[in-house]
């Protein structure tokens, strides 16, 4: 069972985390490209490492039920589910940590997606921008999956210092407004946890 602590201790971990890469994204706007050697191993380690969880959540969450048949076309090519596994056995295996931690990832990043277009006005950080109201939350599963590949598209060329120039702009605004968000949220949530009686064990 989570216990206030341990909530409060995931909260930080994502304030820290969003805070740090949308840190290291000025960094690189700014400099119109150039990322400091501390910027590039952060991103290509923590945050990297924090998206490829969202995948993994994804994978784990994803039922059949929840997409049209041309969505599951599209996003199980070449996925093989396990044999021999009837829905008794499903339900009596212990969930890892780890799995745990991913669908965390994945759920968080929902909520995130859909707080974007809300966030209050001003706390919107992009250059010359001051809200992200056109941007979307995904509209199915297909959408989702392309979105956290465009959070690792967008974070992989920061990290590789690609020109800025190069970049599809709008593309990065979205990966940008999304640790904006994941920033504003967390940071939000800490505080309120942190005011609350009795939750901090």
């Amino acid at each position: 069972m989570l216990t206030g602590q341990s909530v409060l201790f995931e909260l930080l971990y994502l304030a820290n985390i969003s805070h740090a890469t949308r840190g290291y994204m000025v960094e690189y706007m700014s400099s119109r490209g150039w990322l400091s050697s501390e910027g590039v191993e952060y991103l290509a380690t923590s945050t990297l490492s924090h998206i490829e969880d969202m995948h993994d959540g994804f994978t784990w969450t994803l039922r059949a039920s929840e997409a049209e048949l041309d969505e599951l076309r599209y996003l199980l090519v070449g996925y093989s589910p396990l044999e021999g596994q009837d829905e008794a056995h499903c339900h009596s295996v212990v969930v890892p940590p780890e799995v745990m931690r991913q669908v965390q990832a994945l759920q968080h990043a929902k909520v995130v997606f859909g707080v974007i277009p809300r966030l209050p006005q001003g706390q919107a950080t992009f250059p010359d921008q001051r809200s992200y109201f056109d941007i979307m939350p995904p509209k199915g599963v297909a959408d989702l999956c392309d979105r956290i590949v465009e959070l690792e598209r967008g974070v992989w060329d920061t990290a590789m210092r690609k020109p800025p120039d190069s970049t599809d702009l709008s593309s990065f605004r979205r990966v940008f407004g999304f640790f904006d968000a994941a920033a504003w949220l967390a940071t939000s949530q800490a505080s309120l946890f942190r005011q609350s009686p009795g939750l901090g064990a």
